[in-house]
């Protein structure tokens, strides 16, 4: 197995400015809330009466995420979202919780709820997709790059972390700094790099 490590780029590559990405969270924050409140398709019933304690507990923990971000409190807005979204999945609550995190300085968990917005916002309109992208490159402009070779089915560990199943679509994002990198072939052979 191949490892290749990129250094961090230092040069943000958001096309548009910080107060332009921060006016594009308004509206995930109205679709997302319509989302939280609108009724079922097949209309209320007992079964999503259970459901409704959760729903009306994500909305308002989406809510206050939603104010601690106006006010600058990207961590207390991380909480919230992170709440929310434990509460109810819904995919466009990953964007806010990325912005958050991001706005933080939270760079490796931004990259990783942008991408997996990406993954799971399929419907996504294009605005908050390309929003979602421009996160990824900024959050990554603040990070460093693992890429990983090896044969197909070999696990890959950044410090003890399971990172993912080779082959990859793309590397793995991490922190600046020192890392022990770790791959478990199909066969159980393993090998372990430190790269800094």
């Amino acid at each position: 197995p191949n490892l290749a490590r990129a250094p961090p780029s230092r040069q943000a590559s958001c096309a548009t400015a910080p107060s332009e990405n921060l006016m594009k969270t308004r509206p995930c924050a109205l679709a997302v809330l319509l989302a939280l409140t609108a009724p079922s398709a097949t209309g209320i019933t007992r079964a999503l009466a259970a459901d409704d304690a959760g729903t009306r507990s994500a909305r308002a923990r989406f809510q206050e995420g939603v104010a601690a971000f106006d006010k600058g409190q990207y961590d207390a807005a991380r909480v919230a979202f992170l709440q929310a979204y434990t509460l109810r999945k819904h995919p466009a609550v990953l964007l806010n919780l990325a912005m958050s995190c991001l706005r933080g300085g939270r760079w490796l968990e931004a990259s990783r709820y942008f991408q997996q917005y990406l993954r799971d916002a399929r419907d996504a309109a294009p605005a908050q997709r390309e929003s979602a992208v421009q996160g990824i490159a900024e959050a990554r402009s603040h990070l460093g790059h693992i890429d990983a070779q090896g044969p197909a089915g070999t696990e890959l560990y950044v410090d003890d972390e399971r990172a993912g199943v080779l082959p990859l679509d793309e590397g793995v994002d991490v922190e600046p700094g020192a890392q022990s990198v770790r791959l478990r072939a199909p066969d159980g052979r393993e090998e372990t790099q430190a790269l800094s």
